[in-house]
């Protein structure tokens, strides 16, 4: 229980009528402000009554994963400059935190992570009991009682995190043989997932080929059929166009 001095300073606050109401303690004190008013003693903490995950969705590098904590009243959190209180995330096989990030309201926090590059779960993340109080952190309501801290994790296998670039398994050439004019050099780039490859009218990703001390561009044509489990991808012969390097996993 929180004794706080309902009237600070040498005067007292000279309480009375102390009634014990179902475990709550009431009292009439004298704050020397305005009079005798009616005080009671809180030595209930605050409980979390529902944490919201996330919205279900694939979530890419520098998105944010938001977690909302929602309490029974009113909490204060307490930080220093290196800590806040977090809630852990398993990603993958990996262990992230999302940190207290704001109050959106008197009894919901809001923790937020900041998806990495190299962060995968393909089968929805999990939100870990309980909320972690670093050294010199805290949540309290505010009669000063600490928060309870455990709850049961929300279920969110639709919650997915995908910032791994897709790789090329393999290139393949041409068959072997002697190619002559207006014959075609085909190649297949193979990735471990389906792709999502944007083009415009002028712009096309490219293989760049050394044919003697010449210099040609193999042109992307479109994307194969999956084979073997991967996903092939095909570049014929063309005339010299920019640049592109941009290869988009394929959503799911």
């Amino acid at each position: 229980m929180l004794v706080s001095d309902t009237r600070p300073g040498p005067a007292g606050s000279f309480p009375e009528n102390l009634t014990n109401v179902n475990g709550t303690l009431f009292l009439v004190a004298n704050d020397g402000s305005t009079g005798y008013d009616l005080w009671a003693t809180d030595e209930r903490p605050p409980r979390i009554v529902c944490v919201t995950p996330p919205a279900n969705g694939t979530y890419r590098a520098g998105q944010t994963l938001d977690v909302l904590v929602r309490f029974s009243e009113a909490v204060v959190v307490g930080t220093t400059a290196t800590s806040r209180p977090y809630v852990s995330l398993r990603i993958g096989s990996l262990i992230r935190n999302a940190e207290f990030f704001d109050r959106i309201s008197p009894t919901t926090l809001r923790f937020r992570y900041v998806v990495r590059a190299g962060d995968f779960d393909n089968d929805g993340i999990e939100i870990l009991s309980p909320v972690i109080r670093p050294a010199g952190t805290s949540i309290r309501n505010l009669a000063g009682n600490h928060a309870g801290i455990i709850f049961t994790s929300p279920s969110t296998p639709n919650v997915r995190v995908d910032a791994v670039a897709p790789r090329i398994a393999a290139v393949i050439p041409p068959a072997n043989g002697r190619y002559v004019t207006g014959q075609m050099l085909e190649f297949r780039v193979r990735f471990r997932e389906a792709v999502n490859i944007p083009t415009t009218a002028t712009n096309r990703p490219q293989l760049r080929l050394r044919i003697g001390n010449v210099i040609r561009n193999a042109v992307f044509v479109n994307n194969g059929q999956r084979d073997d489990g991967l996903f092939p991808t095909r570049f014929r012969p063309a005339t010299a166009m920019p640049m592109v390097s941009r290869f988009y996993r394929r959503s799911r």
